[in-house]
């Protein structure tokens, strides 16, 4: 978020325009000095975006994450827009010994990741459009998405934190293919988060699958329609090794959205409104699900 803000904040006036070398140099500094990372080489290419390759955007100890090519172009008069491409993300591994960091390093390449993320703010009107943000893991899936939202200030960092929880959801969308990408990414940190210590792992899986398939069938269809309630239902069954495709989507009559704190908070009351204070309810919204996974 910090590189995208900072991509934000400056660029060229017009989307489409070629950006210029100053522009270039202009909102890469900017987003390495807040990243604390030297400023790397840009140039603007023959489609008229900012270029830069082979660039670092995560230091750490043991790796860093390396993107072969990162090309972008936007303007910063309202609407604001970004168009914003990463090409083979991946893991070079440093510290430990050598041999381990080659192995580690070229193993990583085969897992680098292509990202693509296109945007535009409406600062007046407050209104943040995701057109795409798009994932690409290779031969282990991939993630599409889109989003529209009210109530979106992105003109510092301190507002957008104190903010998120208001921005408004009207419509969203996922699209999430997955052939080892939930093992190779998910479920560690998933089992790390939910596995008791020193539980059998496989014994726990499966309790956990069968709580949450009973909790899902217990939400109000008006919160999730019996025919998404199966499907999430069948990807939860296909834990930990989920083949197919995942889809997502969210929906409100209601104009200007939702917002963020009221949508987490009835999906943890899993629609269930017995469970308000009285005299309270929760704004309408709809959550879809389909779970297509080969036969």
């Amino acid at each position: 978020m910090r590189c995208l803000i900072a991509l934000m904040l400056l660029g060229s006036q017009a989307i489409g325009a070629p950006m210029t070398q100053a522009e270039c140099k202009t909102t890469a500094a900017f987003a390495t000095s807040l990243l604390g990372m030297s400023t790397p080489a840009v140039s603007v290419d023959s489609d008229g975006y900012c270029l830069t390759l082979d660039t670092a955007v995560f230091q750490g100890d043991a790796y860093d994450l390396v993107a072969d090519r990162i090309r972008w172009q936007l303007k910063t008069t309202s609407p604001i827009t970004l168009d914003l491409q990463v090409d083979d993300l991946r893991a070079v591994y440093s510290g430990l010994d050598v041999f381990e960091d080659y192995v580690r390093t070229v193993q990583a390449k085969r897992e680098a990741v292509d990202i693509a993320l296109k945007l535009e703010w409406d600062a007046r009107a407050q209104l943040l459009y995701v057109e795409t943000l798009a994932l690409d893991f290779g031969p282990l899936g991939a993630v599409m998405a889109s989003a529209k939202m009210a109530d979106v200030d992105l003109l510092d960092f301190a507002t957008i934190v104190q903010g998120v929880e208001s921005w408004r959801w009207i419509d969203a969308e996922a699209e999430i293919t997955m052939h080892g990408l939930f093992e190779r990414y998910a479920l560690k940190p998933l089992g790390q988060f939910v596995f008791n210590v020193g539980a059998n792992p496989s014994q726990a899986m499966a309790v956990i699958k069968t709580t949450a398939v009973r909790a899902i069938q217990s939400v109000n269809t008006d919160l999730l329609p019996e025919g998404s309630a199966d499907a999430l239902s069948g990807f939860i069954e296909a834990l930990p090794a989920p083949d197919g495709i995942l889809r997502v989507s969210y929906d409100t009559p209601i104009e200007g959205g939702v917002a963020g704190a009221d949508v987490a908070a009835f999906l943890w009351l899993r629609g269930n409104t017995d469970l308000l204070p009285e005299g309270q309810s929760f704004p309408e919204f709809t959550v879809n699900f389909e779970w297509d996974a080969p036969q």
